[in-house]
């Protein structure tokens, strides 16, 4: 009866009831009248079936008993990728609640009590032995506690360029970003945005999705990572269904992935995403994705996927300036309603240079210790003490181990290559970054670096060091393995990755 009743319904068209009849037909009438009528609420986001209950406690049934049933339904409503996930909404508990009847007594009733009550005001514990007839220990008031807030949200909540702070080093990202909403498709076409974490990647990619959907309602829109399009392949690869995964991602009017380098090394999705890209950029959709590096960077991509990502606008966001923290700071103040001075929010901007996350979290910090102390100002030393603190334990403490490590790795060589004595040209440059990097980031002697360098002399070490210098300061592009790499770009980018190892 279920299978006939599953092929009248037209994939990826999801209607609620629908959804449920069909799952009391599978899992009988009893245990849908149990656990699921008037109990749980369903809302869908993109490829997502989200399932709200009561309690842990029904989650965590749900989860064991009925996690099947609910995909199998949401495979045939959704596509062959769509996904189920439960959470709690403690709204559904007054709305499940049963009325209960007080029954009739011997005594008359005392004024005013009413027939009928809800389980909420039976929460009163009566003692079992009064102590007195005639007068019993007064009540002890509870403590105060926050009231139950509303309905959980559910789905994502995605982030709003309205609240995007557009300063010098990010001008032109945000630019291209209204762009690619105003006029999706025509201009800007891929748009790459790249730079360090904490910087507003995201945050831009999550805006021009929820832009689009507010101007353009008629635009198929759909926003991942690049890790979930990795695991939709491998499922359509498992389940034999590349089919419904090839009309899901290339049937979408814009397509935002972002973190696009997670498909480094991974040779056969980068076939696949190349194909989606191609049939897509044929037609004219939108393609905007984000990198934590230039596309000329990603050295395990293939060629021509690279040459796709450069034939658009690609975007380079940099670590805000003064003024742009300034101004990111007191807008991340006035959101959460923190009384903070503008002297302390400048000083907080002074001391957090990297990235918009650092920023926030000095925040986070900062109103807490008020909150703490019950205080509603907060000097400008009492900051610089509890910031100081913060500073000391996240403070990385970088290797010359851990410099030729990750040198070798980006260029795909090995540790004991660059401490050789060879000089060609593959191994040349890397070892001259990894001195270069090492003096910077460990401040070790001449001596030592050329030592842990294969036993080099330290003329040799200040020879690498000064040519590493003289490349950053001429903007000079480094030619290697086929490539053109930015000498500033390169070495940032390997700096970023020691100081987050």
């Amino acid at each position: 009866m279920q299978a006939q009743s599953l092929a009248m319904v037209q994939p990826h068209d999801f209607c609620e009831s629908t959804f449920l009849e069909l799952l009391r037909e599978d899992i009988g009438s009893k245990n849908y009248e149990s656990w699921f009528l008037n109990k749980v609420s369903l809302t869908t986001e993109q490829d997502e079936l989200c399932i709200a209950v009561g309690s842990p406690f029904l989650l965590s049934w749900m989860q064991k008993q009925f996690r099947t049933p609910l995909s199998k339904l949401a495979h045939h409503f959704l596509g062959a990728s769509a996904r189920v996930s439960f959470h709690v909404d403690a709204s559904l508990i007054e709305k499940s609640r049963p009325t209960v009847k007080i029954p009739a007594v011997k005594s008359a009733p005392a004024p005013g009590l009413p027939a009928e009550v809800s389980l909420a005001a039976l929460q009163m514990k009566v003692p079992a032995k009064a102590t007195s007839a005639t007068a019993s220990p007064a009540p002890v008031a509870p403590k105060a506690l926050p009231q139950p807030s509303q309905a959980r949200r559910t789905g994502r909540k995605f982030a709003s360029l309205n609240d995007f702070i557009s300063g010098k080093s990010n001008e032109l990202a945000y630019t291209a970003a209204l762009q690619a909403v105003q006029f999706p498709g025509e201009r800007f076409n891929p748009l790459y945005l790249h730079g360090s974490v904490g910087l507003g990647k995201t945050h831009l990619l999550e805006g021009i999705y929820k832009a689009i959907r507010h101007f353009h309602p008629n635009l198929n829109v759909m926003m991942l990572n690049a890790e979930s399009f990795a695991n939709y392949f491998s499922l359509a690869l498992r389940d034999r269904t590349l089919a419904a995964f090839r009309h899901k991602f290339r049937n979408v009017d814009v397509l935002l992935v972002d973190d696009i380098d997670f498909l480094e090394n991974k040779k056969v999705m980068q076939e696949e995403f190349l194909h989606t890209f191609r049939q897509l950029d044929a037609k004219g959709c939108q393609i905007v994705l984000t990198s934590d590096r230039h596309p000329r960077l990603l050295t395990k991509t293939s060629t021509e996927l690279t040459s796709r990502f450069l034939s658009g606008l690609v975007c380079k966001i940099e670590a805000p300036d003064k003024t742009t923290r300034e101004q990111i700071v007191e807008h991340k103040a006035r959101q959460m309603g923190s009384p903070l001075s503008s002297s302390v929010l400048k000083f907080v901007a002074s001391r957090f240079q990297q990235n918009v996350r650092e920023l926030e979290g000095a925040l986070n910090c900062l109103e807490t210790h008020r909150m703490l102390e019950a205080s509603q100002k907060l000097s400008v030393n009492s900051a610089r003490k509890i910031l100081s603190d913060l500073e000391r334990d996240c403070v990385r403490i970088v290797r010359m181990a851990d410099v030729d490590s990750i040198v070798a790795e980006f260029f795909g060589i090995t540790p004991e290559e660059i401490k050789s004595k060879s000089r060609s040209r593959k191994v040349s440059l890397p070892r001259m970054i990894a001195i270069y990097l090492t003096r910077k980031l460990t401040e070790a002697a001449y001596k030592d670096i050329g030592e842990h360098f294969g036993g080099r002399n330290h003329s040799t070490v200040m020879s690498a060091e000064k040519k590493i210098i003289k490349s950053l300061e001429k903007e000079e592009v480094f030619k290697l393995a086929m490539r053109e790499w930015p000498a500033r770009e390169l070495v940032d980018t390997l700096e970023r990755r020691l100081l987050s190892a």
